[in-house]
């Protein structure tokens, strides 16, 4: 086996080691990541192990939010032993990866601060390289496996409403004929409105969400699910695909997009959905102007990948 295989195998039995009684590194400021294997499976949890040393004198600062970027992680343990002079703290964590090809976590650094005042102390921590691999089989494609744990399912307001707009203008145009004198027409039969496309209804509900009250778009976690929610949607009825099933980077791998437009669509799709992952996952929420690059590029996604328009009757072709 390689060495560079052996290494993050060995930090993880070190720290199950030293759960079983074995003594604390002699090191004042330490921090060590390692995963439990070098490839991973994209959208599939992993374990990572984060272990901790350092003086009693010292207080540490906490981890920085997205410390583990791009890895989306959520925390499952944290164990902390101690001896006369250091502690020790091991954090486990389900990983997880939405980007296939080879991932790189950059150094972390450690900071803390002597209790009794003085400068702040610093220690570098170590990189994590990872091989990620894609989940979809194009022979047999199975179920993505998620997070366990129960999610908010918000009412379909957008639905409900797109519904309901289009009930009324029926009745509305339905009233205006009645109202109207029959005028016959020589040359042209009038033909049917066919009924809004998705492209039309995700739009409108992209709009809602843009010009909607502060008071509406206040929580980013809502937020973030209802734009992933009418992406999704519009994804699974324009191209027929399992779309809540998928991860981004599986739907863009999906898509039939053709070079150099195909780039260009997979970068606004990843734009609109990464931040609902992160959101979803690892709990991290955009501000105002990341919910406004949300919608601009779900905007840029859904009319990139609108068809072309029919010709008109008595049009050339």
């Amino acid at each position: 086996m390689k060495r560079a295989t052996l290494l993050p195998l060995l930090l993880i039995g070190l720290a199950a080691a030293c759960d079983r009684g074995l003594p604390i590194p002699e090191r004042d400021l330490m921090l060590r990541v390692a995963a439990d294997t070098e490839a991973v499976t994209l959208g599939r949890a992993f374990r990572l192990t984060v272990v901790r040393v350092f003086a009693k004198d010292l207080v540490p600062d906490e981890l920085p939010d997205g410390a583990f970027a791009p890895l989306v992680v959520r925390l499952r343990e944290t164990v902390r032993r101690e001896d006369d002079r250091r502690v020790e703290e091991t954090r486990r964590y389900d990983a997880y990866a939405f980007a296939a090809g080879d991932l790189v976590v950059r150094e972390i650094p450690f900071t803390a601060r002597p209790g009794n005042g003085g400068p702040q102390r610093e220690a570098p921590g170590n990189a994590l390289r990872l091989k990620v691999l894609a989940s979809l089989d194009p022979a047999a494609p199975g179920e993505l496996e998620l997070p366990a744990g129960p999610m908010r399912r918000p009412f379909p307001w957008l639905p409900a409403a797109l519904a309901a707009g289009v009930a009324l203008s029926g009745i509305a145009v339905a009233v205006l004929l009645r109202r109207r004198p029959a005028r016959p027409s020589p040359v042209a039969v009038a033909l049917a409105s066919p009924p809004p496309g998705p492209e039309v209804r995700a739009l409108a509900a992209l709009a809602r969400l843009r010009h909607a009250p502060s008071r509406d778009t206040s929580d980013p976690e809502m937020f973030c699910e209802e734009v992933a929610a009418v992406l999704r949607g519009y994804l699974a009825e324009r191209f027929s695909l399992p779309a809540a099933r998928r991860t981004t980077e599986e739907l863009g791998a999906l898509l039939p997009f053709t070079e150099p437009e195909g780039a260009r669509l997979r970068g606004a799709l990843r734009a609109a959905l990464r931040p609902a992952d992160f959101a979803k996952f690892a709990l991290l929420y955009p501000d105002g102007t990341g919910r406004a690059a949300m919608l601009d590029a779900a905007e840029e996604f859904v009319r990139g990948t609108t068809p072309a328009p029919p010709a008109a009757v008595g049009e050339p072709a």
